[in-house]
Parts: C-alpha cells; sequence; structure tokens
C-alpha cells in the first residue's frame, strides 16, 4: 500500500467550506463522544505526522498545526505501520499500552481510523481520544467510521479538481508538449514504461506523475460492442 500522501493536500490548500466542515466533524465527535480530544492527523513524510483540525475544547491537549514523530510509544503508529483501527478502551489494563499514556498526553482510550484514498495512498487518521476509560460501543465505532468516510469522499473529490486543474495547467505552459514528449505504452496491456523497464498501469502513471485521478465507467460504444446482445434480447421478447 502506497504511504505516499498527496503533495497537493495541505492545510491550505482545501478549499475554505471543507476546511470549515472538517472543523465542525472534530468539534462535534468530541461532544458527541464527550472525549477531551477529536483530530485529523495528515501524514507528512515516513512517521511523521501534522495535526490539521483539532476540537477547540480548552481541556484538549493537542493543537491544530502541531507536528510529531510518530514512534511505536503512540498510539498513532499502529494505524500508519498497519492501515487498520486501533481502538483501546483502557490503555491502563492493556500490557502494551500502560506505560506509554504519558507520551500519548495522558489519553488512555481512542478510537483511531485510517484515512485511506484511492489507489491505496494512506493520507492520514479520524482521532477521539481521552484520558479516562471507554467502553466503546458499536454505535461509537459506527458513526466515527461515517465521519472518516465521509472525509475520504471530500478528499478524493479535491484531489480529483485539483489534479485536473494540476494537469491542465502543466500542459497549457508546454504547448509542445505532445511533439516533443513521447511515452512508451504497450500494445496490449496499455502499460507505461517508467523508466529502467519498469512498467505501470495508464491509472497509476497519471495519478503519480500529474496527480490526475480516473473512473471507470462504459462509452456508449462499447456498450452496444459487448453488451448490446443483452438489450437486442430484451426487446425481442
Amino acid at each position: 500500500m502506497n504511504t505516499q500522501s498527496n503533495k497537493l493536500l495541505k492545510r491550505y490548500d482545501l478549499p475554505a467550506d471543507i476546511m470549515a466542515k472538517w472543523q465542525n466533524i472534530v468539534d462535534l465527535l468530541a461532544d458527541l463522544e464527550g472525549m477531551k480530544a477529536s483530530l485529523i492527523l495528515k501524514i507528512i513524510e515516513g512517521n511523521d505526522v501534522e495535526i490539521l483540525f483539532t476540537n477547540q475544547n480548552k481541556d484538549n491537549p493537542y493543537k491544530a498545526g502541531e507536528k510529531t514523530h510518530v514512534n511505536k510509544h503512540l498510539y498513532f503508529e499502529p494505524v500508519i505501520k498497519h492501515h487498520s483501527n486501533l481502538i483501546i478502551s483502557n490503555a491502563l489494563s492493556d500490557n502494551r499500552w500502560q506505560t506509554n499514556i504519558e507520551n500519548n498526553k495522558g489519553m488512555v482510550s481512542c478510537i483511531c481510523l485510517p484515512i485511506i484514498l484511492k489507489n491505496d495512498i494512506y493520507f492520514g487518521e479520524l482521532c477521539v481520544l481521552d484520558n479516562k476509560a471507554h467502553k466503546y460501543s458499536p454505535r461509537n465505532i459506527k458513526l466515527i467510521n461515517y465521519f472518516k468516510e465521509l472525509i475520504q469522499y471530500q478528499l478524493n473529490d479535491v484531489i480529483y479538481k485539483t489534479g485536473s486543474k494540476t494537469l491542465n495547467n502543466e500542459l497549457g505552459q508546454k504547448s509542445d508538449w505532445k511533439a516533443t514528449q513521447i511515452m512508451h505504452i504497450c500494445s496490449f496491456c496499455k502499460k507505461i514504461e517508467n523508466g529502467d523497464n519498469h512498467w505501470i498501469s495508464f491509472e497509476e502513471y497519471f495519478a503519480k506523475y500529474f496527480d490526475l485521478w480516473f473512473s471507470h465507467g462504459i462509452c456508449p460504444d462499447c456498450l452496444e460492442e459487448h453488451y448490446g446482445h443483452l438489450f437486442n434480447k430484451k426487446s425481442n421478447e
């Protein structure tokens, strides 16, 4: 799984309406779940993360813009390493975490969910944390997961729109792009040579070099060619 966050998605690159919605999400989650902290963090490079948004609560020990290097003592680490959910009801009774509470700013319970974008790009995490134990119900987890999926959807939309604009600007600045740039593409599978005889898919190539993302559908011609017999059969009946 690719752990590289999209270089376009810095906090100030997010549209104002998305930023407002994300702030509302962390405020709402902290309030609804009765937690000290709710935050959206983004991987910067390697295991370095930045907190993009956190709830506006004077008792919240986390601050927006705060950056830290994630190590094995932090709750964020297994989510980054394994790209899976982390749920801790009570770190005081957890052999792995009971000696690391101080490293996690006194938080003894948490739910941390990975934010993963299209093409398996790992963006960061949505986390809620508290300084007391919590017995999380399926409802708690479902609610937080809902907001995580909403964030993923909004991020993918931003990537698509920003990536398309970037590609247009790139081609606009190179009026001779079509004449001077030749890509080696396989005649059969349509993979593109990425250098050193390394071949990657068409979609992966444009996502990597132009931040352009694709969704798949069926054009009218292919629909007729591959599925026309089904429609013709139905009309005959």
